[in-house]
C-alpha cells in the first residue's frame, strides 16, 4: 500500500490537524476533534491521534 506522505501521516489524522486553529493542542482536545470530525468512538479516536503522533514526533 503506498504511504500517504514521506513521514506516513494518515489521511484522517491530516483531516484533524487541519482543524486545529492554534500553535498548540492538547491530546484531548485532538481526540474530540478526531471523534466529532471522522463519527469515530473515544477508543477509534485515541487510537489513531496515539498511531500518527508517535509518527511526528
Amino acid at each position: 500500500m503506498p504511504q500517504k506522505n514521506l513521514y506516513g501521516i494518515s489521511a484522517n489524522f491530516c483531516r484533524v490537524l487541519a482543524k486545529v486553529k492554534s500553535t498548540s493542542i492538547s491530546r484531548k482536545e485532538l481526540i474530540l476533534l478526531a471523534m466529532t470530525n471522522n463519527n469515530l468512538t473515544e477508543k477509534q479516536a485515541s487510537g489513531l491521534i496515539d498511531r500518527n503522533m508517535l509518527i511526528c514526533a
